[in-house]
């Protein structure tokens, strides 16, 4: 750049480049300078930009400031790129209908203001088909997404020959300054020579540089410690268990699971400054976003997850929200849970499905015995505090005991047989029977198991009392007769 580059920033683009499976890279002193400095160099008179509807502004930027055509397609919809292209490929350009010169297709890995995932794999599918190149924007989902933090290509399964420019930023996981470019090096060279970018701004100062390159090598696990590793389970995990928690206590939350960036919807303008007053009134600070970022009725507060947060951080935040979204009318999807379900609603779901659900339970879970009591009062709580809402379902047939855990995830189980053939009191109290969460070996509780691949884990409820449970002595069986309702014959 016009003020110099050194040694350590060659060092750093040898690295983005290695750790991205690209032949080159280059860094920009600034991220949003980064896409829209390059789009106008990669694309210009002839050439034809298609972009997703909810791109970043630094892309649109960038595709405005090029000579090129642009065209939007519908949020993260394959289909309506293909659409698009069909009929982009078909027309040609306007007045001479001469084919286009280039065709780019611009996205994002992970949405800033949504927290959705890219859907990477069709649309570099709907791409070589069409013979369409692909720009992605990683600045969210890179050192964030995948199992070694590759991003949204790792996270996907795309492979990175597949994807011609990705574009990154130092300002999420890197906990530094600035972006890259990684592509071939004949793309690069171009770039290095033509970009506004790369030739009359500031280049990153060394020791951001440094910063940026130290993060990496922690992510990339070359550090010789699996430091970085961890950092991305941890976050996964934070990420995962504060989304449960908005949703249960009934606000409208966007985007995937296991997207750090989670916004939740606020809707009326007058509702930001009131909602991030009322937070930081309680020692919470939030970022609230409105117009002109999002649309004027579609203001909302996003979150971004840290691996640093601990379960404790985030539980005082959740319950800080909740309070605050009580306050100012935001929880748009509320259902009722925690549920105080009246007692003649408990009794008539319990008559309906013939189960005695109300009372004390042995349970036996895959790490903990306990008591669980459930209550008439649609709760139940553990003997530790724990505590929760439940409800019985009535799916394909079966019917489920579903408890929903204030701070984890719910877990539903089955109704099965008791383990002897004699009849018992109506209405029944039989087993329950499912999966529970997963319990690592330092006692800290997992509570999303599909992020261990392969995990399994039992538990299982028994009437406390009954010879079903643990360590009572068998007692003579109830003298009444067997109830004759569906789900009962079902049983018997």
């Amino acid at each position: 750049t016009e003020l110099g580059t050194t040694d350590v920033h060659h060092e750093l683009e040898s690295r983005v480049a290695r750790f991205l499976g690209k032949e080159a890279a280059i860094v920009f002193g600034m991220g949003f300078a980064t896409n829209s400095t390059v789009l106008p160099t990669l694309v210009g008179s002839g050439g034809l930009i298609i972009s997703d509807e909810l791109n970043h502004s630094s892309i649109v930027t960038g595709a405005r400031s090029s000579n090129a055509r642009i065209k939007v397609f519908k949020h993260n919809c394959a289909k309506s790129l293909e659409e698009i292209l069909r009929s982009s490929i078909a027309e040609g350009q306007p007045r001479t209908r001469l084919p286009w010169r280039k065709i780019l297709v611009v996205v994002e890995g992970l949405y800033s203001m949504e927290g959705e995932v890219c859907d990477l794999k069709r649309i570099v599918q709907v791409c070589k088909k069409y013979k369409a190149y692909v720009y992605v924007d990683e600045a969210h989902s890179i050192g964030a997404l995948g199992a070694t933090g590759r991003g949204v290509l790792e996270y996907c399964g795309v492979e990175p020959d597949d994807v011609d420019v990705m574009m990154g930023t130092f300002t999420k996981s890197f906990g530094s300054v600035g972006g890259y470019i990684a592509s071939t090096k004949e793309v690069i060279d171009y770039i290095r020579r033509m970009s506004p970018g790369s030739i009359y701004a500031c280049s990153m100062s060394p020791g951001c540089v440094t910063q940026a390159s130290l993060a990496l090598r922690m992510i990339a696990g070359e550090d010789g410690t699996d430091k970085g590793k961890k950092k991305l389970d941890q976050l996964r995990r934070n990420s995962n268990l504060f989304r449960a928690g908005l949703q249960r206590m009934g606000c409208e939350v966007l985007g995937h699971t296991d997207s750090p960036v989670i916004p939740v919807m606020l809707y009326n303008p007058a509702k930001i400054p009131a909602f991030s007053r009322e937070c930081l009134a309680r020692k919470l600070a939030v970022v609230v976003v409105g117009f002109p970022a999002t649309p004027l009725i579609k203001s909302r507060v996003r979150f971004c997850l840290s691996a640093a947060h601990t379960e404790e951080d985030l539980i005082s935040a959740l319950k800080v929200i909740d309070e605050v979204a009580e306050l100012v009318m935001i929880k748009y999807k509320w259902t009722g849970r925690p549920n105080v379900a009246p007692s003649a609603v408990v009794q008539r779901l319990s008559q309906e499905y013939f189960v005695d659900v109300v009372g004390e339970w042995d349970a036996t879970h895959f790490n903990w015995r306990d008591t669980i009591t459930i209550d008439t009062n649609g709760r139940f709580a553990r003997g530790n505090g724990e505590q929760g809402s439940w409800n019985v379902q009535e799916r394909n047939g079966k019917t489920i005991l579903r408890l929903e855990w204030d701070r984890w995830p719910t877990e539903e189980l089955e109704l099965v047989h008791m383990d002897h053939r004699d009849p018992c009191a109506s209405p029944r109290r039989h087993v329950f029977k499912g999966h529970g969460n997963i319990i690592t070996a330092n006692s800290n509780t997992i509570p999303f198991p599909d992020l261990i691949p392969g995990s399994h884990s039992t538990f299982t409820l028994r009437p406390k009392g009954s010879l079903l449970s643990p360590n009572v002595s068998p007692m003579p069986s109830p003298s009444k007769p067997a109830p004759t309702s569906r789900v009962a014959r079902k049983l018997q």
